[in-house]
């Protein structure tokens, strides 16, 4: 899978698909459209690429933080690999667990492994938009912030953890919420 390559090895694609939790076909069809993506044909997406490629996602109040999630080095550019691991949270086969740790870094703002009141206020910000009518204040959203952390931290340190994470969204479709099909 270097830079340039046009077609994937079967190898690549076992690889891949074992990392992303996509069939093979599912794969092929991703790196078509990848390579469509490619204009340059250096193999590598920028994010901007991305998002005017993906209206929904240009659209989504979060993807400032799904991008960075794609892009976790902040180098502004993802490979397929990347590409491939990240959408791979969104499959139909991809485990409770995995779909959790997507939304978990949407949350973890600073990707230190734990969600603070402050994480979860940059996110709620994010979330809710600036200005209308109905936008909840910034008191507002500090004290849901603060509430969320607080009812997650299981062990009182004042941060949620992956584990804690996941248990304070048991009650939670992740798989309906997390799942798009390609």
């Amino acid at each position: 899978m270097g830079a340039r390559a046009s077609t994937l090895s079967r190898d690549d694609i076992e690889e891949l698909s074992e990392i992303s939790s996509f069939t093979p076909q599912q794969i092929i069809r991703l790196y078509k459209r990848f390579r469509r993506l490619d204009r340059d044909d250096l193999g590598l997406l920028n994010t901007d690429d991305i998002l005017n490629a993906i209206p929904e996602l240009a659209m989504n109040p979060l993807a400032e933080r799904i991008c960075a999630v794609l892009d976790p080095h902040d180098t502004e550019t993802i490979h397929f690999r990347q590409f491939c691991e990240v959408l791979g949270a969104f499959s139909p086969h991809a485990s409770r667990e995995r779909k959790l740790m997507f939304a978990f870094k949407i949350y973890d703002v600073n990707d230190d492994g734990f969600i603070t009141a402050d994480e979860m206020l940059t996110v709620l910000q994010m979330l809710a938009g600036t200005g209308g009518p109905d936008s909840l204040s910034l008191a507002q959203l500090t004290a849901l912030a603060e509430q969320t952390v607080k009812d997650a931290d299981l062990d009182g340190d004042g941060r949620v953890s992956f584990q804690e994470f996941v248990q304070s969204s048991q009650g939670i479709d992740v798989h309906e919420k997390f799942t798009i099909i390609f």
